[in-house]
């Protein structure tokens, strides 16, 4: 038996078995560790359809993204001659880079979850900054706020993700906003154990249905979100050993609150 990925591998009757281990200490009447219990789950099933999933994924997002190139660069080469016709170029062109778009994020996600648990310390202030200067560039008719009374640094898994996760909620008080002017705020507060990074919009809020696809972690055909936006920012909060809360803002809109370990403090 030899560990391979993580994992324990076994042949058995000529069929390789994946095994996951887990350990328990043995101690005498001092307290003294004298052995250890070793737990071995059987995980083949599981191994095999990660392994499914993820041939699957890397072979659409990286077709998907080659053909949504090429349709963007043919759309870019048409030279419409009616405002009804450069509306349909110019639309076809935003759901175009829409995909690409959805193709990167799940690429990065996907490059996190492999790379498992390895935390760094980063300061939020300046990966939130990037985070709203690309949401600024995209939507430049939302009004965007940002207040960081202190900076503090915290403890993540991945900081792309963590940009990616606020412009993530940015973006969705942005883009779903019923008004000419979206406004949305973020503030960023600290403690003596952990950092939050609030975001607040007027817009008309976030669906129930979807908090509660988030809350279960899972989705159904009456509960879902409507993209890949909710369940990234749950991802990066949970491999970074954070929180994540929905509240109503008020009077409208909703305020979705990010809580991460303190990191080191960072001088001013």
């Amino acid at each position: 038996m030899t560990p391979d990925g993580g994992e324990l591998v076994a042949e058995m009757d000529g069929e390789k078995r994946f095994y996951r281990s887990r350990a328990n200490p043995i101690t005498d009447s001092r307290g003294r560790e004298v052995g250890r219990i070793v737990y071995l789950n059987d995980v083949t099933d599981i191994v095999e359809r990660e392994q499914r999933i993820s041939v699957l994924n890397r072979a659409l997002r990286h077709n998907i993204r080659n053909e949504m190139k090429v349709i963007g660069c043919r759309l870019e080469t048409l030279k419409p001659t009616t405002p009804a016709d450069r509306e349909h170029v110019e639309t076809a062109q935003h759901r175009v880079n829409r995909v690409i778009d959805l193709s990167e994020k799940a690429r990065l996600v996907e490059q996190t979850l492999e790379v498992g648990e390895e935390y760094s310390v980063v300061s939020p202030k300046e990966v939130i900054a990037d985070a709203l200067a690309t949401v600024r560039d995209t939507y430049p008719e939302g009004r965007i706020s940002l207040d960081v009374p202190e900076n503090r640094d915290v403890r993540v898994v991945n900081t792309p993700l963590l940009e990616l996760a606020v412009r993530e909620l940015v973006e969705d008080g942005v883009v779903h906003h019923d008004q000419p002017e979206p406004s949305v705020d973020v503030r960023v507060t600290a403690n003596d154990d952990s950092v939050a990074i609030s975001v607040t919009d007027d817009g008309p809020g976030i669906p129930t249905e979807e908090i509660a696809a988030i809350e279960a972690r899972a989705e159904t055909s009456l509960t879902h979100a409507s993209g890949l936006g909710l369940w990234v920012v749950t991802w990066f909060v949970t491999l970074s050993d954070g929180e994540l809360t929905f509240e109503e803002n008020q009077p409208r809109g909703s305020k979705v609150t990010i809580r991460l370990p303190r990191g080191k403090t960072v001088s001013q």
